[in-house]
């Protein structure tokens, strides 16, 4: 499936086992898509494989807050 990131507009959306499902994240934006009832399976998942999945995002929310700290906002 070529999926285009909704954010990005141009960037291929890259697939990655969630559970018994696929879950597609953007290797530039680490945003992530999921189909139909997907999220509901996700939810499920003990939090250690959570963790795993969602670490791009994690380490990005980090970076993100502690540059808005350091700039002010």
């Amino acid at each position: 499936m070529n999926l285009k990131c909704p954010r990005c507009k141009t960037q291929e959306l890259v697939s990655m086992p969630a559970g018994k499902d696929l879950l597609y994240k953007c290797p530039a934006c680490h945003g992530l898509w999921f189909q139909g009832e997907d999220l509901r399976d996700v939810e499920e998942l003990p939090e250690s494989e959570l963790m795993n999945l969602f670490q791009d995002q994690l380490e990005d929310a980090q970076v993100n807050s502690g540059s808005e700290k350091s700039a002010g906002l």
